[in-house]
């Protein structure tokens, strides 16, 4: 592949000028990340289904329960989830469910009330969905609630309070083989609660205590008859799970456990209060959940797991609000733990009433992270990463967060993440840390306050705040020159560092740099800070670099600053302004009640300022927030504080696609310089988008073939002559 000089760019793309044209700007759309539930959903059964069964569709988690589904207008009964999506079920089912499972691959839906379609007739407390509506099963229904069902070979074992199954005497459990009911033996003789499978055979437990072989709350179906545990767990049981080859039941008086040959109680941490409810097994971990919360020796909350040797306390467990969650129902899916309930937040990440445990960590359901809104977006070159208000960290991985290992140390208002090439960097509190590998690294000792700022600057990592200004080299932060103050001391002195055209610029409600007069604005010599034209806009809240200018964004005017002087750009919005960033060749601000409440994100027209995208907005009517915005991936990605967007769900993060103005703007500045070169001459000589090192999404593929080949080549000339990015009409 041949490479070129700046100036063969230049040269071709004077001949190609007359065939520049850029495609007209389009109305930003929300990129379709996997929503989640909406806020106060309440799962209360869940099961696994295959709706093809052996064809190509994915397997899915279907929930029970009051639900409200992204783009439903109304809360439905039962629902699916695939990973991706949910998928309501036809029409609906009303009442919700208390018991699902699946079977010819049919979903099979149970509950205390009659069941019936939504707008159809009674189908009794039992219901199939065979594909396209809710039909009643061949052979009848059972004339009392259910509570628990097992499909194991060709047949459903179904248990609850009832006395007949269709036209069969059966004493709360009862299986059907599709066609018709089967009784087991004179069943037993109290409400069934849980069925599982245990070394090949049906287990029930339940309120049931005597019968033929004087079976207590547990019992096993062998064949012929039910057979005892034993002599009992000696407690009524309200859940089964099967763990590392053991068998596992609770109930009132805690967790009992069936080695093969007798019951032992396995010692939970203690509660402060509340109960222990429902149970669940993956491999060798038995999960226990419930209402419950603990604090010894760390806290917890509603659920737990065992190992076989000690207690995990799964990163603070489910919650709903400041308290414990309320757990219905558990289920594998994908090979996570998924959890449901009356539930907000499961660790730091939102749950909605459905959360997943990953065997190290919580992962929201569906896009949005932290209950706690988020603070800063950053991104390397194939990384994107996030930090909330309270310092928790996660990367984006497969349309989800994943949590990072936390930073040591406490949190304040100003923690923010900030990435320089490959490396990501985290300022919390006084203190700055690296990521390298699996922890965070402390980058020498902390500051005397608070840091507000992080640059790369001439292969240094920079860092400003109410100290001053200081640089790492190596081994220690040295101060660069004298530090700033003001007579009267309120708020941040310095509130921005900024590279522009190869200069450190230091922003903020600074008076003065030692003995020197300033106003707010100062350019780093080499030595010392130099006071500068002081017309920029008074106390700036945001810097951003836009068309070769660096532009100001605080009260009164939106001005930028070209190097030598200030022009005044045009009128500033009302309200307050908390991020900026170019995308696709577009000033996109965001932040707080931008000139009419209710609104956090807006876009520079070329003369004034327009809402910008779809809006976040907040379920109880305040006014959302907009923190912290990133380009990465060819979307824009935006942090702050809401619930959703339109009528989906999307907690406190979501990102937008957009015509771009300029495609070749490869560093987001809107313009096209050295600096795009740079990044589009790696793609060219990698050439080949599935290359590992080529950066996410593959850039600089402007025709989207595949390739960075002379193709792209050609229409990055063209953009390289002209210099400047259109704007927004």
């Amino acid at each position: 592949m041949p490479h070129f000089s700046t100036h063969s760019i230049l040269a071709t793309g004077a001949l190609c000028l007359a065939a520049l044209a850029h495609a007209d700007p389009c109305d930003p759309a929300l990129i379709s990340d996997p929503p989640a539930l909406a806020t106060f959903s309440t799962p209360v059964a869940m099961t696994t289904w295959d709706p093809d069964r052996s064809g190509p569709l994915p397997e899915r988690l279907v929930l029970g329960g009051e639900l409200r589904i992204p783009g439903s207008p109304s809360p439905v009964a039962i629902a699916s989830w695939d990973g991706k999506q949910w998928h309501t079920f036809g029409p609906g089912l009303t009442p919700a469910p208390a018991a699902l499972a699946s079977i010819f691959g049919n979903v099979i839906a149970g509950g205390a009330w009659n069941l019936q379609q939504v707008g159809g007739e009674s189908l009794g407390t039992l219901a199939q969905w065979d594909g396209t509506s809710w039909q009643s099963l061949s052979g009848g229904t059972v004339n009392g609630s259910v509570g628990a069902m097992k499909a194991m070979g060709n047949w459903l074992y179904v248990g609850g309070s009832f006395t007949a199954a269709g036209s069969t005497d059966a004493a709360n459990i009862a299986r059907w083989n599709g066609l018709t009911w089967q009784k087991l033996a004179t069943g037993l003789n109290g409400k069934v609660n849980a069925i599982e499978i245990f070394n090949g055979e049906i287990v029930a437990a339940g309120e049931f205590i005597s019968g033929p072989n004087a079976v207590r709350y547990v019992a096993r179906w062998d064949g012929q008859a039910w057979r005892p545990f034993g002599s009992g767990p000696g407690m009524s049981i309200r859940a089964l799970a099967v763990y590392n080859g053991k068998l596992a039941a609770c109930g009132a008086g805690g967790v009992r456990i069936w080695n093969g040959a007798q019951w032992s109680i396995l010692s939970n941490p203690a509660f402060s209060y509340g109960s222990i409810a429902r149970m669940h097994g993956i491999g060798d971990r038995l999960f226990i959940a419930g209402f419950f919360n603990g604090a010894s020796p760390s806290s917890f909350n509603s659920i737990l797991a065992w190992d076989g040797t000690q207690w995990s306390f799964m990163n603070e467990g489910l919650t709903m609000g400041e308290a414990p969650a309320e757990v219905h129902a558990m289920a594998t899916y994908q090979g996570d733990l998924y959890a449901g309930g009356v539930i907000s937040h499961s660790g730091s990440a939102p749950a909605m009433g459905l959360a997943r445990w990953t065997a190290s960590d919580w992962r929201s359901v569906g896009s949005g992270w932290s209950k706690y809104g988020v603070s800063s977006i950053s991104a390397t070159s194939r990384a994107l990463f996030a930090m909330d208000d309270a310092a928790n960290v996660a990367t984006w991985e497969s349309q989800t967060w994943r949590s990072l290992p936390p930073i040591p140390g406490g949190t304040d208002y100003t923690d923010r993440t900030y990435s320089f090439g490959d490396a990501l960097y985290a300022a919390v509190r006084r203190t700055v840390f690296r990521f390298d590998t699996n922890a965070w690294t402390q980058i020498g000792t902390p500051f005397g306050s608070s840091i507000y700022s992080l640059v790369d600057f001439d292969g240094s990592i920079i860092a400003g705040g109410d100290f001053g200004v200081a640089r790492w080299d190596g081994v220690q932060w040295k101060t660069m020159g004298a530090g700033f103050a003001r007579s009267v001391h309120t708020g941040p002195l310095l509130t921005d560092l900024i590279v522009y055209k190869g200069d450190l610029y230091a922003l903020g409600t600074f008076e003065r740099s030692g003995t020197t007069p300033m106003q707010g604005f100062a350019r780093w010599n080499g030595s010392d800070w130099i006071a500068l034209d002081t017309g920029g806009s008074p106390n700036p809240s945001v810097a951003v670099l836009f068309r070769d200018e660096l532009v100001t964004l605080g009260s009164g005017t939106f001005r930028a600053w070209n190097g030598q002087s200030w022009r005044t750009v045009g009128s500033q919005l009302s309200g307050e302004f908390n991020v900026a960033a170019v995308f696709g060749g577009r000033l996109v601000a965001g932040g707080f009640n931008l000139g009419e409440a209710g609104v956090s994100l807006v876009e520079w027209s070329g003369d004034s300022w327009r809402q910008f995208g779809p809006q976040p907005a907040l379920s109880d009517g305040r006014s959302p927030r907009v923190n912290t915005l990133r380009v990465f991936d060819g979307a824009l990605c935006i942090g702050g504080y809401f619930d959703r967007v339109g009528n989906e769900g999307a907690i406190n993060f979501y990102r937008i696609s957009a015509c771009h103005l300029c495609p070749t703007d490869l560093t987001n500045d809107a313009i096209v310089d050295d600096a795009d070169f740079c990044n589009f001459i790696l793609s060219y000589d990698l050439m080949d988008c599935t290359d590992p090192a080529m950066p996410a999404s593959c850039p600089s593929d402007f025709n989207a073939d595949g390739l960075v080949d002379d193709a792209d080549f050609t229409r990055f000339v063209v953009d390289y002559a002209a210099f400047l990015c259109p704007e927004a009409d």
